[in-house]
């Protein structure tokens, strides 16, 4: 007879095996031998608790004031991440290399003098109020872009740090009265900017393709790649997206945690995304996960839309270059043609790349065939405009572009597309500009708003990196937003929604003094104002754009007012009310006729800022940061007046 212990011996053992396994999980790995005795030897307070010459996970994270681990022979700081809820952190006088500061959310006080770090980065540590990194001879790069930079102090001058040659900030001039005069300080040469990388901070990377499937399913080869789309991952309250290429693919950088990724580009209704989301969740940097989407039509729907992009600025004598760019958001494969009208009393048609099938007078025709659904294409046309007395300096240039079929388009309204462009003598190569005007009807309000953002290289050198940066106003439905057009290939990443990164990484833009023609470049896209947007609401916005790693260029703001059909009496309106001085210091007083129901003060993204009912006679702006504000008010009878203010 067996007895009860050999019976179940092995089962036993294998138990034993597990909970063992599970003990040893919990074990921080720490490989620098000189950090793990200091660590376990720490007495204040004593972190190895259970006296087993090791540290836990529970053990590190039941530390929440400080360490100090100065003057201990640390090379390799691997392990001292796992001590998330600690304060301060003093790893001064080692010979560390290189550390990972992401992980410790609370952390207030930070010195990392005298070591051999390459690069530091303190962007996710927004709790930081005093550092020190003096003594860092062979760092190069310093990312001090953590949100809280006003209220940081810098515990040493940077001294000792000659090869810093990149620094990031919040601000620069903040960064300049943080920063300690010394006769001594290394840093002055180094390149001060408000961008930090061009490629993302995060180090996990979700990559796949998004097929459109044309009947045989996702993975069949008939299905074909579904560009433009916008994949976003959800990390708590942070999110990340891309949008997919040409081919259907993308790569998408993010941190660690629980991620939801799913697609959500604002889709036709005829078209379903499957799987809806995906579920990973990362817990160390450097893992790569393929995370494919398949997208199903479940009608035959034609859906043509065309645009008109002007990519070079009107004036007289001078040639103009013009985009035409058709898309087929439908479901089905389509053919067709594109016209093109134009003032023949004002412009001469000079070339178009395609070459235009057919001419009428002054109408171009694009034959198309086999334009696949959610691809696009272009057509560049270049015309010549006229001198004076023909065209005069704020004469207005006038387009048509139609394309069809339209019989059968479930949305016949974008299949025309009309462009007023102004003449003009001189102009900033670096604008921001919305193709429907500073005004659109409430009719028109679920129609996309066409944006588009011109630069130029104007410097003394080849910009290796362009980076656009834009926040959408609060107005905008971010879901929307659809590449159009653009002058170099690009890659577009979105943080929490309305911050937008336009990268053209290795770009080589040339210098206007160089190459004039090619010095320039631009990006085009589309977005549609959200569903509760009213009359009297405007859409403003300005971006910001990046040559290299010098301080950005800030473009002028553009602003679109929702309207009804203009009467005489908004004009009436407008007439009768004056405000001054502005810009202000601070008090705006506001002059009026007419009895003014409520007023109103946004800011430049379209945020309320400010809000009144009655009459008012001045607004005290000094608590205002200085910049641009938008001032709208209701007078009798629900008259709209909205004018900029600035803040000086």
């Amino acid at each position: 007879m067996k007895h009860f212990y050999q019976i179940f011996n092995p089962i036993f053992l294998f138990v034993l095996l597990l909970f063992s396994m599970s003990i040893s999980a919990q074990i921080v790995n720490i490989p620098d031998a000189n950090l793990k005795t200091a660590l376990v030897n720490y007495q204040n307070p004593v972190i190895d608790t259970n006296g087993d010459s090791e540290i836990q996970v529970s053990e590190a994270e039941a530390v929440i004031n400080g360490l100090y681990l100065g003057s201990s022979n640390i090379s390799d700081a691997t392990g001292i991440e796992a001590f998330i809820n600690v304060t301060f952190l003093n790893l001064s006088y080692n010979h560390l290399t290189s550390i990972n500061l992401s992980n410790f959310p609370d952390l207030a006080f930070l010195d990392i003098s005298s070591n051999f770090l390459t690069e530091l980065d303190i962007s996710n540590n927004s709790n930081l109020t005093t550092l020190a990194f003096l003594s860092n001879p062979n760092l190069t790069y310093i990312n001090l872009k953590n949100g809280n930079m006003e209220n940081m102090e810098l515990l040493e001058p940077l001294y000792e740090t000659p090869n810093v040659n990149l620094v990031c900030v919040d601000d620069v001039n903040t960064f300049y009265d943080i920063m300690p005069m010394w006769p001594g300080n290394m840093m002055w040469d180094a390149l001060i900017t408000t961008y930090c990388s061009f490629t993302p901070a995060q180090s996990n990377v979700l990559t796949g393709n998004l097929n459109l499937d044309n009947g045989q399913g996702c993975l069949d080869p008939t299905a074909t790649g579904f560009p433009n789309t916008l994949v976003q991952a959800v990390q708590g309250p942070n999110s990340f997206g891309v949008w997919t290429d040409d081919m259907g693919n993308y790569d998408l950088y993010v941190d660690t945690g629980a991620t939801i990724t799913s697609v959500v580009s604002n889709l036709p209704p005829y078209f379903s995304v499957l799987p809806a989301s995906h579920s990973s969740n990362f817990t160390g940097y450097g893992t790569t996960e393929t995370v494919d989407f398949c997208i199903e039509s479940n009608s035959q729907v034609d859906d043509l839309n065309v645009t008109i992009i002007p990519i070079s600025f009107a004036q007289p004598g001078e040639t103009t270059v013009y985009k035409i760019v058709y898309e087929n958001m439908g479901s089905t494969v389509l053919s067709g043609q594109i016209t093109f009208q134009y003032d023949d009393s004002k412009q001469t048609f000079v070339l178009a790349t395609p070459t235009e099938t057919s001419i009428t007078a002054n109408i171009l025709n694009f034959d198309f065939t086999d334009l696949l659904p959610l691809h696009s294409r272009e057509i560049m046309v270049e015309m010549l405009n006229g001198i004076p007395p023909a065209v005069e300096l704020g004469d207005v240039l006038t387009f048509t572009a139609t394309i069809t079929p339209n019989t059968n388009d479930y949305t016949p309204n974008d299949n025309t597309f009309q462009l007023e462009q102004t003449v003009v003598s001189s102009f900033d190569p670096n604008d921001k500009q919305v193709l429907e005007g500073e005004e659109i009807a409430i009719a028109d309000a679920d129609e996309y708003l066409h944006y588009l953002i011109r630069f130029q290289n104007t410097g003394t050198a080849s910009a290796n990196n362009v980076v656009v940066t834009d926040t959408l106003s609060e107005m905008l439905d971010w879901s929307s937003l659809r590449m159009v057009s653009s002058s170099h290939e690009f890659r577009a990443r979105t943080t929490n929604g309305n911050f937008v990164e336009f990268i053209f990484e290795g770009i080589n833009l040339p210098y206007e003094s160089a190459d004039e023609p090619g010095s320039h470049g631009y990006i085009a896209f589309k977005i549609k104002p959200k569903t509760d947007i009213a009359v009297g609401d405007f859409i403003t916005g300005k971006a910001a754009i990046y040559f290299d790693f010098n301080e950005p260029i800030i473009t002028n703001t553009v602003s679109t007012e929702v309207v009804e059909n203009l009467s005489s009496e908004s004009f009436n309106l407008t007439e009768n009310i004056s405000l001054y001085p502005n810009p202000t210091n601070g008090i705006l007083n506001i002059s009026t006729e007419k009895d003014v129901q409520n007023l109103e003060v946004y800011s430049i993204t379209g945020k309320l800022l400010f809000q009144h009912s009655g009459d008012l006679k001045n607004i005290d702006l000094q608590e205002f940061a200085r910049g641009v504000y938008f001032l709208k008010i209701m007078g009798e009878n629900g008259q709209i007046f909205t004018e900029k203010i600035i803040r000086k």
